[in-house]
């Protein structure tokens, strides 16, 4: 973080978006000065060997980077959202919510990113761009587009569908955006230390034909997936690649989920093949 400020210093920066690594009291973060808003997207069980096993425990944490007379914006919902406004309210920070200050939040038309946690996303984003005066900017926001966010390639006729979710949330929220999208094959690789099968649990119903693989060397065995979950292993990435794209009918769809170390990795395979 301290590379990042003294680049955006020499660059002549006015103002900087910074994402705390984990959490919020104890993170790099909380070393900045003048400090315009404070941010809290959703908040649900990731990162638990850090900020705690409990939605209540991780919120709190994050909650932990509210300052006096900062504006806190937040998304979060039930118990999470609770934690948050006490904490906001202990530290003298004014909150933010959808509810709170609907104006704030309302998105003009809907983002290009899909899915209807991408419209929770784009209403905050919104809401962030407004309270710090740049109002005009929610319509280039909207337009934004995301790598490995549901970004859709064509290979040999097939879709194939990359999306970096990795932790429960994420991928309730992306099986609740494939629904009613006809899923084929999944191709499907996470690390060790994350809840491997809280994470997998939203997938599995979208599809029985499966490719497990390993994104990296602290990855989930792909055997053990394939042995506990039904499907293949191929812990090669390119070789998975290759057979989940052979075990997808023309016209049909490949989703690749679980890591955003698999994302890249796909994705990079597949823009080496787009003329």
């Amino acid at each position: 973080m301290a590379l990042a400020c003294q680049e955006f210093a020499r660059a002549g920066v006015g103002v900087a978006v910074m994402e705390a690594g984990v959490g919020g009291r104890s993170d790099a973060t909380q070393v900045l000065t003048r400090v315009a808003a404070t941010v809290i997207t959703n908040v649900d069980l990731d990162h638990v060997g850090v900020l705690g096993g409990t939605v209540e425990a991780i919120a709190a944490d994050k909650a932990g980077a509210a300052q006096p007379g900062v504006p806190l914006l937040t998304t979060a919902t039930g118990a999470a959202l609770d934690v948050i406004a006490a904490a906001a309210a202990q530290a003298g920070a004014p909150l933010h919510t959808p509810d709170t200050h609907p104006a704030l939040f309302a998105l003009p038309r809907p983002p290009r990113l899909e899915g209807a946690h991408q419209q929770r996303n784009a209403a905050l984003a919104a809401a962030t761009l407004r309270t710090l005066g740049y109002g005009p900017g929610v319509d280039a926001a909207l337009n934004a587009t995301h790598p490995a966010r549901l970004e859709r390639f064509q290979v040999d006729g097939r879709a194939v569908l990359i999306d970096g979710a990795h932790n429960p949330h994420a991928t309730h929220a992306l099986a609740a955006a494939l629904r009613g999208t006809p899923v084929h094959t999944l191709l499907f690789g996470n690390l060790a230390r994350k809840d491997t099968a809280a994470t997998l649990a939203p997938l599995l119903p979208l599809t029985p034909q499966r490719v497990f693989t390993a994104p990296g060397d602290l990855a989930t065995p792909p055997q053990d997936l394939a042995t506990q979950h039904g499907g293949e292993a191929t812990a090669d990435i390119t070789t998975a690649l290759a057979r989940a794209l052979a075990l997808t009918p023309p016209g049909g769809t490949l989703l690749v989920t679980g890591s955003l170390y698999l994302a890249g990795h796909v994705r990079t395979q597949l823009l080496a093949r787009t003329p």
